[in-house]
């Protein structure tokens, strides 16, 4: 009697490790399968950006190969309103900032400088907070370029 209930203790803790292993596991696949996710999202949204006809144009404007060239108001407020899904994505965590700043960064904060960018967001400026909020964190990294931690520029 005393080894049946040595052997039934025996398996119902084997029974328990399965079960605690079998979680672990679940759990690891659930943490790939959404990591996975918010990758094949950041990959969209960075294909986007470099194929965005009036993104590109912007961008070039904002490097001076276009010079003073005019935006066009609703491609302005379309590349503005991609960066503050940016800064979304960054404060709800599904990408890293130093990701956000090493991908996006630059023109963040270029652009945000810019008289034609300052004018228009000016006129709506609560309205693009979360914009230039992103674009100062983004000046931060930028200042501080040398002590970006590359290890951290990951999905």
């Amino acid at each position: 009697m005393c080894m049946a209930l040595e052997v039934k203790d025996a398996v119902s803790i084997l029974g328990l490790l399965g079960s605690f292993l079998a979680a672990g596991i679940a759990i690891s696949n659930f943490i790939k399968a959404e990591k996975q996710k918010r990758a094949e999202h950041f990959f969209k949204l960075r294909d986007k950006y470099n194929a965005d006809d009036a993104f590109i144009a912007i961008r070039r404007i904002i490097d001076g190969a276009e010079g003073t060239a005019p935006i066009d108001i609703d491609d302005l407020r379309k590349f503005l309103g991609f960066y503050e899904e940016i800064a979304i994505m960054v404060n709800s965590k599904l990408i890293r900032e130093e990701l956000a700043f090493y991908m996006f960064g630059y023109y963040a904060v270029r652009c945000r400088e810019m008289d034609v960018f300052k004018n228009y967001i000016a006129e709506d400026a609560d309205y693009w907070a979360v914009f230039m909020e992103f674009a100062d964190r983004m000046e931060n990294h930028q200042k501080n370029i040398k002590q970006l931690d590359r290890s951290k520029v990951v999905i």
